[in-house]
C-alpha cells in the first residue's frame, strides 16, 4: 500500500498544474538546464541519423531496391543498437570512477566521429578485403558494407553517453523533485527528434535541389554534417555542468 502522506492540495484545474510543473528558476537549477539542453542536441543528431539512414542507402547505393535500402539502414541501425548494449554496463561503472562529465564527451564525440564517417563512406576508406568480405556476405555494394561499420562506432558512442547521462540527471536533480524533474527531463528526450526530422528534412530537399557535394547528393552531406555539429555541441555543453 502506498504510505506516503500527500503534501500539497490536489490541484484546481490543468493550468495550475502545468504551471507548477514548470515553475522553477533556471539560474537555481543552471545545471539541470545545461544538462537537458546537451541531452537534446546529442539527441537530435543521433535520432536525425536514425530517420534518414533510409534515404540515404536508398539514393546514393539501392536508388532502385527500397528492399535492399531498408536491409543496409536495418543493418546499420542494429549495429548502433547491438554496440549501445554492449557498452552500457561498462560504461557505467568507468563513470564511477573517472566521472559522468568524460564518459558523456567521449561518446558523444565517438557518436560524432561515426555520423561524420557516412559523409565520406562512398570513398573507399577501410582495407578493401574487409569491405569487400562483409559486402559479399551480406551481399550488397563493399562501399554501402563500408557505411554500415559507422554504427559500430556510433553505437559505442550511443551506449556511454545514454547509461551515464540518465545517471547523471539522478545526480544533478533536487531529490526532493526528482519526479517532477525526471518529468521534465523527457522533454529534451521526446522533443529531440520532433526537432531533428522537422529542420533536416528542410535541409535536405534544398541541399538535394542542388548540386553534389563530396560525390553525393547534396543533401546528404549537409544533413549528416549538421547532426555532427549538434552532437558535437551537445558533448560539449556538458562541460557547463559544474556538479561532478
Amino acid at each position: 500500500p502506498d504510505t506516503v502522506k500527500a503534501t500539497a492540495e490536489p490541484f484546481e484545474s490543468p493550468l495550475k498544474a502545468l504551471a507548477h510543473t514548470f515553475r522553477f528558476d533556471p539560474r537555481e537549477h543552471a545545471d539541470f538546464m545545461w544538462l537537458m539542453a546537451s541531452r537534446l542536441l546529442i539527441l537530435m543528431g543521433i535520432i536525425g541519423l536514425q530517420t534518414y539512414s533510409f534515404f540515404y542507402f536508398g539514393d546514393v547505393f539501392f536508388p532502385n531496391s527500397p528492399r535492399r535500402a531498408t536491409f543496409a539502414a536495418t543493418t546499420l541501425l542494429g549495429l548502433v543498437i547491438g554496440m549501445a548494449l554492449l557498452v552500457t554496463l561498462p560504461a557505467a561503472r568507468m563513470s564511477d570512477r573517472v566521472g559522468r562529465r568524460p564518459m558523456i564527451v567521449a561518446g558523444g564525440l565517438l557518436g560524432a566521429a561515426g555520423t561524420l564517417f557516412l559523409v565520406f563512406s562512398h570513398y573507399e576508406l577501410l582495407p578493401e578485403g574487409m569491405i569487400v568480405t562483409v559486402g559479399d556476405f551480406l551481399r550488397v555494394p563493399p562501399l554501402a558494407a563500408q557505411a554500415m561499420f559507422a554504427g559500430l562506432v556510433i553505437g559505442i558512442g550511443f551506449g556511454a553517453f545514454l547509461s551515464v547521462d540518465w545517471a547523471y540527471i539522478t545526480d544533478v536533480i533536487p531529490l526532493a523533485e526528482s519526479g517532477r524533474f525526471m518529468g521534465i527531463s523527457n522533454i529534451a528526450t521526446a522533443g529531440a527528434g520532433i526537432i531533428a526530422r522537422f529542420l533536416a528534412g528542410f535541409v535536405l530537399d534544398a541541399f538535394n535541389d542542388g548540386p553534389p557535394i563530396l560525390g553525393l547528393p547534396g543533401g546528404y552531406p549537409a544533413v549528416f554534417t549538421m547532426f555532427c555539429v549538434w552532437i558535437v555541441i551537445g558533448s560539449l555543453l556538458v562541460l557547463k555542468v559544474k556538479r561532478r
